[in-house]
């Protein structure tokens, strides 16, 4: 067998890592944050202590990977073609958040079952204020494109509906009429008159 060379050495290093933090993730959300220990984590992850120290120096920062995993799925749905007309972003956007709704529930469960645990920390209620001003502001420069007469106030009650179908489709399950809410959303912003519409309309 040959030697390997620097770059398969670095894609071994970040699929340990990837493994790691997808580790921490699980276990943070099942056992909690506090009761989760470095050996856990490494039991899980499949791996020694001694390797897992060569990747994150301590649980804090393994915690912030695994907040910068969310940070990026989050990112991923908000993320749609720039370039397409404001109707078809926002159609794109609804798509991807629905899908991941659906398809995600555990997932999902996991990421709002460590936020609530660990949001008195600095560095994580400083990155979730950040990644909520930058969707926000995503939302609202789309409703300004679609013509809403308060885009900004739009933003706040659109941002606030998405919180609570989140919520709900995780507490009710199967149940929660996911298609019948995403067609009432796909109505009020992408085929009707916008100029006269508001959160409270």
């Amino acid at each position: 067998m040959s030697p390997r060379n620097p770059s398969q050495f670095e894609e071994i290093r970040e699929k340990s890592k990837e493994k790691i933090i997808y580790a921490a993730f699980e276990l943070f959300s099942t056992a909690g944050y506090w009761s989760t220990s470095i050996s856990k984590i490494a039991k899980q992850a499949g791996i020694s202590k001694g390797l897992m120290y060569n990747y994150f120096s301590s649980k804090e920062h393994l915690l912030k990977a695994v907040v910068g995993k969310i940070v990026d799925i989050i990112q991923d749905i908000f993320n749609v073609d720039e370039q397409a007309q404001p109707e078809e972003k926002m159609r794109l956007f609804l798509d991807k958040l629905f899908n991941h709704i659906e398809k995600n529930r555990s997932l999902m469960r996991m990421m709002i079952k460590i936020g609530l645990q660990v949001g008195h920390f600095e560095f994580v209620n400083k990155t979730t204020t950040s990644q909520y001003n930058i969707m926000l502001q995503k939302l609202e420069d789309n409703l300004t494109e679609l013509g809403f007469e308060n885009p900004k106030d739009e933003a706040v009650f659109l941002g606030a509906a998405i919180d609570g179908i989140v919520l709900q489709s995780l507490l009710i399950g199967e149940d929660y009429p996911l298609t019948e809410i995403k067609k009432d959303l796909l109505k009020r912003y992408t085929t009707h008159q916008k100029s006269n519409k508001n959160p409270t309309s």
